[in-house]
C-alpha cells in the first residue's frame, strides 16, 4: 500500500514527512520474491518438458510394444525378437528415469514454491508493519496537529481579551459606552 493510500485518516495529515525504516528490507523480500516466482516458472517449465519426454517415451513404447507382437506373429524370428525385446527393455528403462526426472522436478518445484510462499508471509508482515507505522504516524501527526490548534486558540483568546480589554478602556475614556 502506498503512503497515498493509507485510509480516509491520513488524507488529514501530510504523509511527506513519513518514512518507513524497513523499506530498504522490503524491497530486498520483494526482489527476493520476484527471484524466486522466476525460479518457479523454470521449475515449472522442466516439469512440463520432463512430463511431456515421458509421454513421448510411453507413447513410443506402446507403439514398439504393438509393432513387435504383430511383427512376432507374422515372421518367427528368434533373433530379430531378442532384438524387440532388448530394444523394448532399454525403452522401459528410459521411461523410468523419465518418471524419476519427472518425480524430481516435482520435487525441486514444490520447493521453489514452498520457498515463494515463506517469502509472500514476509513481504506480508512488512507490509501490515509498515501499515502499522504509518497508523502511529497519522495519530501523532493529528494529537501535534490538535495541540498546535490548541494553542493557536489560547493565544487567540488571550489577544482578543486583551483587544476587548482595550477597546473597552478606550470606550470608558471617550464616554462612548
Amino acid at each position: 500500500m502506498s503512503v497515498s493510500q493509507a485510509g480516509p485518516i491520513s488524507s488529514q495529515v501530510d504523509l511527506r514527512g513519513y518514512t518507513y525504516a524497513l523499506e530498504p528490507l522490503r524491497r530486498k523480500q520483494q526482489w527476493a520474491l520476484e527471484s524466486l516466482l522466476c525460479r518457479l516458472g523454470q521449475a515449472q517449465k522442466a516439469c512440463s518438458v520432463a512430463h511431456a519426454k515421458l509421454e513421448a517415451l510411453q507413447t513410443t513404447y506402446q507403439h514398439q510394444t504393438a509393432s513387435a507382437s504383430q511383427w512376432l506373429q507374422e515372421r518367427i524370428d528368434p533373433q530379430a525378437h531378442a532384438r524387440a525385446l532388448t530394444y523394448l527393455t532399454l525403452m522401459a528403462h528410459r521411461i523410468f528415469e523419465a518418471g524419476q526426472t519427472l518425480s524430481k522436478c516435482h520435487q525441486e518445484r514444490q520447493k521453489v514454491l514452498d520457498a515463494c510462499t515463506g517469502q509472500q508471509q514476509k513481504i506480508e508482515v512488512l507490509s501490515r508493519h509498515r501499515e502499522e507505522t504509518l497508523q502511529a504516524y497519522v495519530q501523532a501527526q493529528s494529537r501535534l496537529t490538535l495541540a498546535q490548534a490548541d494553542r493557536d486558540w489560547i493565544a487567540h483568546s488571550y489577544v482578543r481579551a486583551q483587544n476587548r480589554s482595550q477597546l473597552d478602556a478606550l470606550s470608558v475614556g471617550e464616554g462612548i459606552l
